[in-house]
C-alpha cells in the first residue's frame, strides 16, 4: 500500500511539472499573496422574491475591514446536477487570499431551461454589488470561477453585455466546453437548452461562450487537461485564439496527460495559478 500511495504522488509530481503556461505576464507584474482568517455564512438566499425559486449562497468573507474584491463561484456537473458544496475548498483558498466569495446554487436541467443560470449568475452579481457594504466588498472588482458547465456559465458571464450592475472585472474557466457545435448529439447539452441543435440552432449558438468574445470580455483565465475526453482540449485552444484576437488579456493553462476529472480534483498547479490571475486582475 505504501509503495502505491508512493508512486502516485510521484506520478501526480511528474504530471504537475507537465504544463505549459501562455499568456502569463511578465515576472514584474506580481500577485498579491496574502493570508486572512475568514468566516462563513450557509445558505443565504440571494435572488429576490419574484425570482422563480429561491436560490442560497454560501457567503465567505475575510477577516478584516476591507473592501475585498470579489468572487462569483459557480459548480459544475452538466448543468443538471452539482451543488455549490462542490466548490467549497476553491471558495476557502480565495477567502484566505483576502476575497470575498458567494459560492451559488443555481436552477438546474431539466427543470429549466438555458438561459435561466445565466440569469441567476446575473442576479448574484447584482445582489453582490447591491450587498457590497454588508459583505466588506468592493463592487468595482468581482470576478468569477467555474469548473466544467459552470466555466461556460462564468464564461458567458464574462461577455459583459447585459450592463453594468452585473459586469465582472475577470473570469476563472477551467474545463470549459466554450463551443457547443462540437456536441451535436450531447444529451446534457439538449436537455440544458430544451431543444435539439436543429430545433433551435440559436439558442446553441447562444450558449457557446467563444461565438460570443469581443474586445469588452473580461480577462480570462482558461485551464484545462490534455486528455480530457469529456470536454476536448480543442475548446481551451479555440477560446484563447478568439480572446487573443480580440485583444483581450489572456492566459491558458494546460496540464499534459490529465482527465477532466483529475484536473478538477486534483489541479496540477493550475488552481494556484488561477488565483495568482485573479490577484493581479482584480487587486
Amino acid at each position: 500500500m505504501q509503495k502505491a500511495v508512493v508512486g502516485l504522488v510521484l506520478f501526480i509530481s511528474i504530471l504537475a511539472g507537465c504544463a505549459t503556461h501562455s499568456g502569463e505576464p511578465s515576472a514584474a507584474v506580481q500577485p498579491v499573496r496574502e493570508t486572512h482568517g475568514y468566516m462563513v455564512e450557509k445558505a443565504v438566499i440571494y435572488t429576490p422574491p419574484a425570482w422563480p425559486q429561491p436560490l442560497p449562497a454560501d457567503i465567505y468573507r475575510p477577516e478584516g475591514a476591507g473592501p475585498f474584491p470579489g468572487v462569483l463561484m459557480v459548480h459544475g456537473g452538466g448543468w443538471h446536477e452539482g451543488r455549490r458544496k462542490h466548490m467549497g475548498r476553491f471558495s476557502k483558498t480565495l477567502a484566505r487570499r483576502g476575497y470575498v466569495v458567494v459560492n451559488i446554487d443555481y436552477r438546474l436541467a431539466p427543470q429549466s431551461h438555458f438561459p435561466a443560470q445565466i440569469e441567476d449568475l446575473r442576479e448574484a452579481v447584482r445582489w453582490m454589488r447591491t450587498n457590497a457594504a454588508s459583505l466588506k466588498l468592493d463592487p468595482t472588482r468581482i470576478g468569477a470561477w467555474g469548473y466544467s458547465a459552470g466555466a461556460e456559465l462564468v464564461a458567458l458571464l464574462g461577455n459583459n453585455n447585459e450592463g453594468p450592475d452585473a459586469r465582472v472585472s475577470a473570469v476563472v474557466a477551467g474545463g470549459l466546453p466554450a463551443d457547443f457545435s462540437q456536441y451535436p448529439d450531447s444529451p446534457l447539452i439538449r436537455d440544458f437548452i430544451g431543444a435539439t441543435p436543429a430545433q433551435n440552432p440559436q439558442a446553441w449558438a447562444q450558449a457557446s461562450p467563444v461565438r460570443w468574445v469581443s474586445a469588452d470580455n473580461a480577462p480570462m483565465f482558461i485551464y484545462h487537461g490534455t486528455w480530457d475526453t469529456t470536454v476536448v482540449v480543442d475548446n481551451a485552444t479555440a477560446m484563447k485564439t478568439a480572446l487573443d484576437a480580440a485583444g483581450v488579456p489572456a492566459e491558458l493553462y494546460l496540464v499534459h496527460g490529465v482527465g477532466h476529472v483529475a484536473m478538477f480534483l486534483l489541479g496540477f498547479g493550475a488552481n494556484g495559478a488561477a488565483v495568482d490571475f485573479l490577484d493581479r486582475s482584480l487587486k
